[in-house]
């Protein structure tokens, strides 16, 4: 009679809050209605589902969990009933901004995971939110860098642009190819007139071109001119998402939202294990996915072994 009961609960997710104080509640804020947002949202109710079916924690049973959107005019006034072992789980960095700015602005006491943003636009909020973790969308460099090794048949010499918002990771990416034996050369364009005379600096002593998500760089208007000038210059693309493979990088390596939405269900399952006492330090997804663009690798000269491979060979250097 429990398991069924129990089981019902769960495929009534998302339910309005409830009025039981004991009860932890889960309030997903998307930052709008793009397709993403529900892509995610839709992965972690299924996951955060089945990771309670099969192995539940006490919690699991009184957990509630509602999807809400930043533009809803009362949401504001719903998130001021949350108490202190509630959890927030803003979606996208418009709403971890609003999100942030009620926070401080009310002393809300429940805890918050920012989720769908770079690890660039947590520092800000992380400095006067003690109450909040984070899973990053963008790479850990560990990652990225044994990701160059594989396509570059073993002998990466990598070249990196940065802009105003990544220029801090420098050393940081710096200590990391060190530690792998991998060379590094950093350019710096604090504006989009920079990045030709930087680019070509790097194309002449790297082979492979490492991006990093940085809007002032890396955008709509940018990303033409600099696929083509790395093509020109026979230096392959490492993109940060599936886009970049389709306009013209020769690999990615990211997370989709549905990768995301299972590391939220990861964390939030030990949230409810620790009975709503302790969050996940802030971090990036450990579920990944990768694109390849066959084209793209054959007029450069480079062979490359089909995604799947590729990720399990990249799951083996993780795993070492």
């Amino acid at each position: 009679m429990f398991a069924a009961c129990f089981i019902l609960h769960l495929f009534l997710i998302p339910v309005s809050l409830s009025a039981q104080t004991s009860n932890i509640r889960i309030f997903v804020v998307k930052s709008g209605s793009a397709s993403i947002y529900q892509q995610l949202t839709d992965a972690f109710r299924n996951e955060i589902k089945k990771a309670c079916l099969k192995k539940p924690v006490a919690a699991c049973r009184d957990m509630d969990i509602e999807i809400s959107s930043i533009d809803e005019q009362d949401l504001d006034s719903r998130l001021h009933t949350l108490d202190s072992n509630d959890l927030v789980i803003p979606v996208g960095k418009k709403s971890a901004d609003w999100l942030h700015d009620k926070r401080i602005a009310h002393k809300y006491r429940y805890k918050a995971l920012y989720t769908l943003l770079p690890k660039a636009s947590y520092g800000r909020l992380a400095v006067s939110d003690s109450r909040s973790s984070a899973i990053f969308i963008d790479q850990p460099f560990e990652r990225l860098l044994h990701f160059s090794k594989l396509i570059s048949a073993g002998k990466p010499h990598v070249g990196v642009l940065l802009g105003p918002s990544t220029k801090q990771y420098r050393n940081r990416l710096e200590s990391v190819a060190s530690e792998m034996n991998i060379p590094i050369h950093f350019e710096t364009a604090d504006s989009s007139d920079q990045i030709g005379n930087k680019l070509r600096k790097l194309f002449s002593s790297t082979n492979l071109l490492l991006t990093l998500p940085d809007p002032e760089i890396y955008n709509r208007k940018n990303v033409v001119g600099i696929l083509l000038s790395s093509y020109h210059n026979q230096v392959p693309v490492l993109g940060f998402s599936s886009a970049y493979v389709k306009a013209g990088a020769l690999a990615a390596v990211y997370s989709t939202p549905e990768d995301i939405g299972k590391q939220i269900s990861d964390t939030v399952k030990k949230y409810l294990g620790s009975n709503g006492k302790r969050l996940d330090s802030p971090g990036y997804t450990e579920y990944f996915s990768i694109s390849t663009n066959e084209s793209v690798g054959k007029s450069l000269g480079i062979s490359l072994p089909d995604e799947d491979k590729l990720k399990s060979l990249l799951l083996q250097e993780e795993s070492k």
